[in-house]
């Protein structure tokens, strides 16, 4: 995304959420001269908000406005498609031969499923390492 737009962008979340524009733009132009020093020194690019408020959060004390708005934003879903997914992700889960499985175990599958990306990038052998000698694997059925 632009950086003017980008800025146009947090502006108008500040502005929603009571924020000071004028510490806001200073902390914005602050934060530009810091990750540009960063990047300069080896530190790869930010891809996303939550990137970016954890590389902040040491410093939020210093970025207040801004680091407030990351935290917002990260908390708040951007439109319906979020709440849309969800209960297209349940619709798929719960077929008819799932219609008895309970409430816990549903939510945890719309989890993983609404979070498949994160899912797949997990080691499921360091899960299965800990896991009580109780609980039987698929492996060992």
């Amino acid at each position: 995304m632009h950086s003017k737009i980008l800025f146009r962008t947090v502006f108008r979340l500040g502005e929603i959420y009571a924020s000071d524009s004028e510490d806001l733009g200073h902390e914005l132009h602050q934060t530009r001269r810091l990750l540009q020093r960063k990047q300069q020194s080896g530190m790869p690019n930010l891809s996303s908000i939550v990137e970016l408020a954890v590389f902040l959060e040491p410093h939020k004390d210093v970025f207040q406005e801004l680091f407030r708005l990351l935290r917002i934003a990260i908390a708040l879903p951007v439109s319906s498609a979020a709440c849309e997914q969800s209960f297209s992700a349940l619709k798929l889960i719960k077929t008819h031969v799932r219609k008895t499985m309970t409430d816990d175990r549903l939510s945890n599958l719309g989890v993983l499923s609404i979070e498949s990306r994160r899912a797949k990038s997990l080691e499921m052998d360091k899960f299965i390492k800990v896991l009580p000698p109780t609980i039987k694997t698929e492996e060992s059925i």
